[in-house]
């Protein structure tokens, strides 16, 4: 794959996945992952957008802030917690909206509207963590995809969830810093893979032990800035040693 065109990858990406289920009605589009579509409701596959402004909630707190040239710099209302999702069988899960800033990062650079989607695709693909997708959806020229949340706490959760667990001041300091430096590991072996992102703490879910609060295992969220060196990331795919990130391109 070497020399591969960033939508070539990325094309071949999505194909290469199972069959997506689709429902198209109009100007909407729904595909979902067939492992999982049971899960999905039908108010979401009939009107996603609507869905998604009316039942969500705003996972972060904030007014939306712009660059000089007036674009979108940042947005807390593009991300929302929905009601919980369940299928025939009654099993339930916990479900996470994203709408797609076309103009944003990587997703402006590429042009491809669903670059955060297949970015997730090949990280999981190589069992690297990341949330798991369950949906993506266009709705009058309007993008969003929908994944399952991550186990474990946010990081604007972290410090009322430590305080009532009993944990000092000093102890939640300590942990803080044992979360940024398994953060910091997590993003070595990613850079091993040519996955280049950026690192922040509110960008993570930490999964942590009820009884200990030992952090067991950290999800990365909001991949719209990430870049893959796809020769790097192939290479480690395919058990061989990569070559320094500079080496090929990336997207």
């Amino acid at each position: 794959m070497e020399g591969e065109s960033t939508q070539n990858i990325l094309e071949s990406s999505s194909k290469s996945k199972q069959k997506l289920s689709k429902k198209q009605g109009g100007k909407v589009k729904v595909e979902s992952k067939p492992e999982i579509e049971d899960f999905v409701p039908e108010e979401f596959k009939n009107e996603p957008i609507k869905y998604f402004e009316e039942k969500g909630k705003n996972v972060k707190s904030g007014e939306i802030k712009h660059h000089e040239d007036g674009t979108v710099r940042e947005d807390p209302t593009a991300v929302k917690d929905f009601p919980e999702w369940k299928n025939p069988s009654g099993e339930k899960i916990k479900v996470v909206g994203k709408r797609v800033n076309a103009e944003k990062a990587q997703v402006g650079q590429t042009g491809d509207l669903f670059h955060e989607y297949k970015v997730m695709e090949l990280v999981t693909d190589v069992g690297l963590p990341a949330p798991r997708l369950i949906a993506k959806a266009e709705q009058n020229n309007q993008y969003l995809f929908v994944m399952e949340r991550a186990t474990g706490i946010r990081w604007n959760e972290r410090t009322q969830i430590l305080r009532e667990s009993g944990m000092s001041e000093a102890d939640i300091e300590n942990w803080q810093q044992k979360a940024r430096d398994k953060m910091q590991a997590l993003g070595d072996v990613f850079e091993e893979y040519g996955i280049l992102r950026g690192w922040k703490e509110q960008d993570m879910v930490f999964d942590i032990d009820e009884q200990t609060k030992e952090i067991k295992k950290i999800t990365p969220t909001d991949w719209e800035r990430t870049k893959i060196n796809l020769e790097t990331y192939n290479k480690k795919k395919d058990g061989a040693s990569p070559k320094p990130p500079s080496a090929a391109g990336s997207f």
